[in-house]
């Protein structure tokens, strides 16, 4: 599916002072700086119809028509022997809760959750591609190209289930033989564990949060407390950001370097590891993450990683530059395999306690 394409809302109206001038769009790397990449700039919200950068401004100094990108931008602007960057410029998404019609206006970039009685498209998640008052059909409002749908709910919750049903089969068969494959039991419950927290997933209640940038502050008050790094999800500038571009304690979030100036540009929801009862805020969550892969729709696999929680301490040790002999300290079950591997004995004098240096410097 074809990236969200947004307007460019600079240069839409007349201004003398730009006339002639050349623009360059940029894209922005992961710290919101500038590349050195032009992006492709279309003439419309959707089809092939391409723009040239750099655009010039026509004699009022303006686009001489509607510039639309897929990705947050940075423009250069040369006029004369001047030049400036702008600041970024990318989409502001607005959850918006379950779906409602007829007569609710929506706007481009507004997420909503299908709800359970819309039963073709029930409980997708949908982002708006184009202003409107809603009919109160939201098949056909989809249908008219007012409505992409982020995430088929309706697959992953299938592919799931699948899974669950399979995984149990295998522990049931494994239960009637436990002498036997009790091993393969254990690994089948374990299955169908995580295949039933896949589908348990979707109840998730996230809090969604934005702030403003001042290209000053670094600190700000999240409206909660979040479980972890894992259990939030931050976004600067429409770019999906992660540690260590921010560190959290409690529910202070302090960024390495201020956020760049702007309304916004810093959003982000906390929620993703906890089980509650709201579904149609769990599919929020979920259109979050389905910007951050470029809105793309989740796969399966996708969804398992997003709850898949990491384990620090397996993930601290593999990274330990260390020698053969720390890693086999390790590795030891107990303090009685570490005194056997240093040769130390228990009740010994001093002098019968000197450690067997041979087996160490091994």
């Amino acid at each position: 599916m074809a990236g969200f394409r947004f307007a460019v809302p600079y240069f839409q109206v007349a201004n003398s002072r730009y006339v002639g001038a050349a623009v360059t769009c940029w894209t922005v790397d992961g710290n919101g700086q500038k590349t050195g990449n032009r992006a492709t700039l279309y003439s419309g919200v959707v089809g092939s119809g391409a723009l040239p950068n750099p655009i010039g401004l026509d004699s009022e100094g303006k686009f001489p028509a509607k510039v639309y990108v897929e990705e947050p931008v940075i423009l250069t602007v040369n006029i004369g022997a001047e030049s400036f960057d702008t600041a970024i410029i990318a989409y502001s998404v607005r959850p918006r809760g379950a779906w409602v019609g007829p007569g609710t206006i929506y706007a481009i970039a507004d997420v909503v959750a299908v709800p359970s009685e819309v039963t073709a498209n029930a409980f997708d998640v949908a982002i708006c591609a184009q202003r409107h008052t809603s009919t109160g059909d939201f098949p056909a409002d989809l249908a008219a190209g007012k409505w992409i749908i982020l995430i088929d709910a309706s697959a992953i919750v299938a592919e799931a289930t699948e899974a669950a049903d399979t995984a149990a089969d295998l522990a049931i068969d494994a239960a009637e033989t436990a002498t036997t494959k009790a091993e393969d039991a254990a690994a089948a419950a374990e299955a169908a564990e995580a295949a039933m927290a896949a589908v348990l997933a979707f109840t998730v209640s996230p809090v969604s949060f934005t702030f403003d940038g001042d290209g000053v502050s670094t600190v700000f008050t999240l409206p909660a407390a979040p479980t972890g790094p894992d259990n939030l999800t931050i976004f600067v500038g429409g770019l999906y950001s992660r540690p260590p571009a921010w560190s959290l304690a409690g529910a202070t979030l302090t960024f390495a370097s201020p956020p760049p100036v702007g309304p916004r540009m810093v959003a982000g929801v906390i929620g993703g590891q906890g089980i509650g009862l709201d579904a149609e805020a769990k599919f929020q969550h979920l259109a979050w993450e389905a910007l951050r892969l470029g809105f793309e729709k989740l796969s399966r696999t996708d969804a398992v990683a997003l709850y898949q929680p990491l384990d620090a301490d397996l993930t601290a040790i593999a990274a330990l530059a260390t020698t053969s002999y720390g890693r086999a300290l390790l590795t030891l079950a107990d303090i009685s395999a570490l005194r056997a591997y240093a040769g130390l004995e228990v009740g010994l004098g001093p002098a019968q306690q000197a450690p067997n240096w041979a087996t160490i410097k091994s």
